[in-house]
């Protein structure tokens, strides 16, 4: 999804009681794009519920309901769901990423919930609701959801980003003892990754095999091999040989293509 995609409609100010009307004006894009979208009497109560709890702005709810719309998209996924996704979601942020605690606030209804969420931590009830709450956390909507909301702040701290790899790579390779060079590295690897469910594409000409693949590649197994001369304590001289390597395997192949 694009910026301007997340541009949303600007949301109506919470009224006492929001229509199905209502709803269906809000997810005009949707609806456009071809969803049929079923506002249910479940889903309205719900939403007028919402956004005169005192545990959410209502025009924050509304706006956002709007704002992540394109999750609905997916022909499984009806308004109740996206509606209990977007609650969850919110739970999370509003708990510091407690998975099983937004999970417990956003289904309190449910007979589930209601028989296992005081039970003791080490209760076999009480472990299959955090299984729940873990299934629920990696549901697509859930996933959608968060990959939309984590993009913007990905791109915007993109910088510091950089700047935080390469610091990795200066101790990786500087850093006086070999523990710190080897924490470094599996950090490095841990990073070099984009935003879960991100996928990032790159069409620039080249031949399927292109050259930032062979770079990619290429890089994540010098890492490896570093790491691995690393923990066998192998010559700082012998470590270093492998970025030269690599980087005249890159040559190599920039010249083949």
């Amino acid at each position: 999804m694009s910026i301007s995609d997340m541009i949303a409609t600007p949301a109506p100010s919470p009224a006492e009681q929001y229509t199905a009307d209502d709803i269906y004006s809000w997810f005009s894009n949707t609806t456009k794009a071809g969803k049929r979208l079923t506002v249910t009497d479940e889903a309205l109560d719900t939403i007028n519920k919402m956004v005169t709890s005192p545990e959410f702005d209502g025009f924050r709810f509304v706006d956002t309901l709007i704002t992540y719309q394109s999750a609905l998209l997916n022909d499984r996924v009806d308004l109740m769901d996206y509606i209990n996704a977007i609650k969850f979601c919110a739970f999370m942020d509003a708990t510091g990423g407690n998975t099983v605690e937004a999970y417990k606030r956003t289904f309190a209804h449910r007979e589930f919930v209601k028989k296992n969420k005081d039970l003791p931590t080490d209760s076999n009830g009480y472990t299959q609701l955090c299984a729940a709450a873990g299934r629920y956390r990696k549901s697509p909507i859930v996933i959608n959801i968060m990959t939309q909301a984590e993009v913007p702040l990905y791109i915007m701290f993109q910088g510091y980003r950089y700047k935080a790899v390469a610091q990795l790579v200066h101790e990786m390779e500087n850093a006086k003892l070999s523990k710190d060079r080897i924490n470094a590295a599996d950090r490095l690897l841990t990073h070099l990754k984009p935003p879960e469910n991100v996928k990032l594409e790159l069409d620039i000409g080249f031949k399927k095999d292109n050259v930032v693949d062979t770079y990619e590649q290429m890089l994540a197994g010098m890492v490896a091999k570093q790491k691995e001369l690393l923990e066998q304590k192998a010559d700082v001289a012998e470590v270093a040989n492998v970025k030269d390597f690599i980087e005249g395997e890159i040559l190599d192949k920039e010249q083949d293509g």
